[in-house]
């Protein structure tokens, strides 16, 4: 996620807040989850801070994710790509990379799921 820096007592205006932006993707993208499926969304972030006061022109998440089925990873990797498109807040912007592996092995412990 990348935004715009500002430092929060002189020009608050200015800033595009890349947490709160990342913040709101990453609840999108709990709504992916499906037990059902055997499907699981995780997220933990990564924020460059660099004082407290500054707003970091920089976020970043890594999702953990997780199926037993290809097709349900490949939904939820074009799900992730047209979160591009939306922006939470102007001036920041979402990028995707990443490898969408092989589904998860049926085994004895994650059957159950």
């Amino acid at each position: 996620m990348r935004g715009r820096t500002a430092h929060l007592g002189v020009e608050p205006e200015k800033e595009a807040n890349t947490v709160h932006a990342l913040a709101h993707q990453i609840l999108q993208t709990s709504q992916l989850n499906d037990l059902a499926y055997c499907l699981s969304v995780q997220a933990n972030i990564n924020n460059r801070c660099t004082a407290f006061n500054v707003i970091a022109d920089h976020a970043e998440a890594v999702l953990d994710v997780r199926a037993l089925d290809r097709d349900k990873l490949d939904e939820v990797d074009a799900a992730l790509k047209s979160l591009r498109d939306k922006p939470w807040i102007s001036d920041t912007s979402l990028e995707v990379t990443g490898v969408v592996r092989s589904p998860m092995p049926k085994t004895g412990t994650n059957t159950h799921l």
